[in-house]
């Protein structure tokens, strides 16, 4: 199926069709839009085009008409895949916050509540924090940080700027730097991967799950939540909560079996429903 020109008819749709999902997925929330301003921000790439239409003229038309779309849907997806990446040049990454690692901090206190999601994992050791709107769409604006450092520690509060006409998402992916022990406050909904973090508290309200590892002491949760904890490390909950099967009741709670490293005690409010599982 073609044109008259040779081009075949399939793929300019197909490249259209790739546009309108951005524009219509930005447009009812489904994306966030900033995609349509890293697409206009990725003109150059259409240099790619350019070059092809040059290369390819002296071509016959079916030649000619088949690569120059092919070329096309190619420079769009390359443009979509930089900002599902989080390039940095791009117009998205404005609002991304991060802040380098530095060997001086030892220890930091991370207060963050939005009503959406809250992805917090491991950032290695370049960063000692960042912060960055998922590419989701929703009505989470990007946020707006305040840090205040004392010798080696350091106080991060992380709040929610008016979402504009372009900055909007379902939530927020913040991750944590190595070589630093944290202690957090969170709200939302979580989806946390906290293994490999240095941890020393957990105050969590809303609602999600929380992978632990072997670093952290004590852990508050408020709402409804799916923990996992290390199957060898001694647990004890405060509060009612679902354990495994083969964990002790207590006099306030439930106590596992496991005897390697602190104690790590999970306190449950009243009202919350919490589900503990072994890793």
């Amino acid at each position: 199926m073609s044109d008259a020109n040779g081009t075949p008819v399939l793929l300019w749709l197909g490249f259209l069709a790739i546009i309108a999902v951005c524009v219509t997925g930005s447009l009812v929330g489904f994306l966030n839009p900033t995609i349509i301003l890293d697409l206009i921000a990725s003109w150059p790439l259409l240099g790619v085009p350019a070059v092809t239409v040059i290369i390819v003229h002296r071509l016959s038309p079916k030649v000619r008409g088949i690569t120059i779309p092919l070329v096309m849907i190619l420079v769009t997806l390359g443009a979509l895949g930089l900002h599902f990446t989080g390039w940095t040049w791009l117009p998205s990454a404005r609002s991304v916050v991060t802040v380098d690692a530095d060997p001086a901090l030892e220890s930091a206190y991370l207060e963050l509540a939005i009503a959406g999601s809250l992805v917090l994992g491991d950032g290695g050791d370049s960063v000692s924090y960042s912060v960055t709107p998922r590419t989701i769409g929703g009505s989470i604006g990007p946020p707006s940080i305040t840090e205040t450092r004392t010798g080696d520690s350091m106080e991060v509060v992380a709040t929610v700027e008016d979402a504009d006409g372009w900055v909007r998402s379902d939530g927020w992916t913040v991750r944590l730097g190595d070589g630093i022990t944290w202690s957090l406050s969170t709200r939302g909904r979580h989806d946390a991967d906290l293994v490999d973090v240095e941890l020393d508290r957990i105050r969590a309200a809303g609602s999600g799950s929380f992978l632990l590892g072997a670093n952290i002491n004590e852990a508050h949760f408020q709402g409804r939540f799916r923990v996992t904890v290390p199957a060898a490390r001694r647990v004890v909950v405060t509060g009612d909560a679902v354990v495994p099967e083969g964990w002790s009741p207590t006099e306030d709670g439930w106590e596992s079996p496991g005897e390697v490293g602190t104690v790590l005690t999970i306190r449950v409010t009243p009202g919350s429903t919490v589900e503990v599982e072994e890793a």
